[in-house]
């Protein structure tokens, strides 16, 4: 294995940390598409492991709890698969930082981005609304209460 390669790696593995928190698959993925072959990029990555740079628990959490308030519980579990998190991880994360509340504080959010005027709002409009909450993962239930309970709209 050629060392300058390798330092150069575990280098660029660091400056890719620095700008934005990644999943480890995101880092393998970033270091593979800059050219640096499996074996260098599975050193380097234990390497800002060993140092507790990179940790798909605390980052499945954080990704969790920053995005809860616009997201459904389901759409942030896919959100965190698709950033190479495991599925068991990924549903724990969820899990600990979502409850029915935070379903309908969250529906609130974003019919209140979405400018839904629930006084003047005809049914057409109210089942637009519903079937793109339920698009994205949101439980027919939670929708129903929050769209019942919008003058409350934060």
């Amino acid at each position: 294995m050629d060392e300058k390669l390798l330092k150069k790696a575990k280098l660029r593995a660091m400056h890719i940390l620095e700008r934005m928190d990644r999943s480890e698959a995101s880092l393998r993925e970033k270091l593979a598409c800059d050219g640096y072959e499996d074996d260098i990029v599975a050193v380097a990555v234990d390497y800002v492991k060993s140092f507790g740079y990179i940790n798909d628990e605390n980052y499945a959490k954080r990704f969790v709890e920053n995005n809860r308030k616009n997201k459904s519980a389901l759409e942030l579990y896919h959100k965190l698969i698709q950033k190479g998190i495991s599925k068991d991880v990924a549903e724990n994360a969820v899990a600990e930082f979502t409850e029915d509340e935070d379903a309908i504080k969250a529906i609130k959010n974003i019919l209140q981005k979405r400018h839904y005027d629930y006084i003047n709002a005809d049914e057409k409009e109210k089942k637009r609304q519903m079937t793109y909450l339920s698009s994205k993962g949101f439980m027919y239930d939670d929708i129903k209460k929050a769209m019942a309970f919008e003058d409350e709209i934060e």
